[in-house]
Parts: C-alpha cells; sequence; structure tokens
C-alpha cells in the first residue's frame, strides 16, 4: 500500500496514450518525463510520428526543448498528418512490424529504469500493416520480461470521461495495468464550474484509477520554462 508522500509505484514502461488528437499527449510525456527522470535513469520514446516532415518540429523534437537533456527516440516519422496506416500507404512506406516497436523499447530497458512510450493518438490507433496497437506493444514487452502500464491524458469533458471508461474495459481484458489518467487543458487560474468540477470527481469512479495530475490550459502554448511546475502539475511524489 502507498502512503501519503510515498512515490506512485511504476512498472518498466509506461506507456502514454490519449483519448484522441489534439489532447495533450506530447505535453503530458514531456510533464511525466520532467518529474520522473529525478527518480531513475529514464528515455521517452515514439514510436510512429505522423504530421511532421524530416525537417518539422516532432513531438520528440518539442521533448527534447521542453525537458532538457532527456534521452529521447524517434522510431518513424510521416509526413501526413493521418492514422500511420493510411499515412504509410499514401507514400508507399511500409511501417516497423510491432515486433520491431518492442524491440526498440526493450533495448532502452536495459540502460533505463524506465521507459516512458509516446502513442500515437489513441490507444486503438493501428501503428503497423497487421492491426498492431499500443496495446500489442504492452503485451509483447510483457511476455518479454518488462512490465509495462498505461497512463491516459484526457480532457475534463464528458466525452473523454467515456473514453477512459472504455479504455479501462479495454486494459482489463489485455490483463495490463491502468496506472491512472491525467487531464489536459485544465481551467488553471479560474474558478471550476459544476460541470468541471464534478467531472473531475467523476474520474477515478468511471476510469478506476487515480488523477495523478491537471496540466493546465496555457493558451500562448508551452515553453521549457513552464514545465518548472510539472511537480505541481502531477501528483506522483
Amino acid at each position: 500500500m502507498v502512503g501519503v508522500g510515498d512515490p506512485v509505484p511504476l512498472p518498466s514502461v509506461v506507456l502514454v496514450t490519449a483519448t484522441g488528437p489534439g489532447v495533450g499527449l506530447t505535453v503530458t510525456t514531456a510533464a511525466l518525463a520532467t518529474v520522473l527522470r529525478h527518480r531513475t535513469a529514464l528515455s521517452v520514446v515514439k514510436l510512429v510520428q505522423t504530421g511532421a516532415a524530416d525537417w518539422e518540429e516532432g513531438d520528440v523534437d518539442r521533448v527534447r526543448v521542453w525537458v532538457k537533456g532527456v534521452d529521447a527516440h524517434e522510431e518513424i516519422r510521416l509526413r501526413l498528418p493521418l492514422p500511420p496506416v493510411i499515412a504509410a500507404s499514401r507514400v508507399g512506406i511500409s511501417l516497423p512490424k510491432i515486433a520491431d516497436h518492442v524491440k526498440a523499447v526493450a533495448a532502452l530497458t536495459e540502460r533505463a529504469g524506465l521507459v516512458l512510450v509516446e502513442g500515437t493518438s489513441g490507444i486503438m490507433t493501428q501503428l503497423d500493416g497487421r492491426r498492431g496497437t499500443l496495446l500489442d506493444v504492452a503485451t509483447a514487452l510483457r511476455y518479454k520480461g518488462s512490465s509495462a502500464g498505461f497512463v491516459l491524458a484526457a480532457r475534463p469533458t464528458e466525452a473523454d470521461l467515456n473514453a477512459a471508461a472504455l479504455t479501462r474495459e479495454v486494459l482489463r481484458q489485455r490483463g495490463l495495468p491502468f496506472l491512472g489518467v491525467v487531464l489536459t487543458h485544465w481551467p488553471a487560474g479560474r474558478d471550476l464550474d459544476d460541470a468541471t468540477r464534478d467531472l473531475l470527481d467523476e474520474f477515478p469512479d468511471v476510469a478506476g484509477v487515480p488523477v495523478l495530475g491537471r496540466i493546465p490550459d496555457l493558451p500562448g502554448g508551452f515553453e521549457a520554462a513552464d514545465f518548472a511546475r510539472a511537480r505541481v502539475w502531477l501528483d506522483l511524489e
């Protein structure tokens, strides 16, 4: 049992997924990396980057800017802002197999105490031509002896609450740990309306896991200096 003030126990691989595009997946990954890198040696990996050309800033590039000195990797990049299978098909590229992704993550676990795997949009987004998903990556890692669990980035909305319930169910069916929810686009600096307050109360019951933190909505975008407050945003220690 975790006592008050004790660190939240984590597996060797934490897979970060979201309720959908635009939720704040990369911001959540960077916030987790900022806090957890003080606990153990840490690596971040993005398995499939979409919507960015080679010369453009991708999610891993943003993480490197926001979390100075972090060990971060990207497996494959696709220019079109489409689901990976479609984006690869449009330009005639073959996606890595799930086994390739698992091999890359497993290699990182050999030198890092914790590996953060940033997904692509939602938990059921297909990552290869065989309908493999982030769920399959986690399942294969478990078979190879690496402990793995999921963190879900979600907005404080009714739709995201429903998506959190669905995430709970699919992870239960796979026997994979659901570690918690990080709420994004949080209305910082403003009084919460009754609906938002009620939704916050509902997430632990509906998702069956704790709310690990609330990342504020910063209309001007995030800068590296903002992540000095990551320990305030997240309740992991």
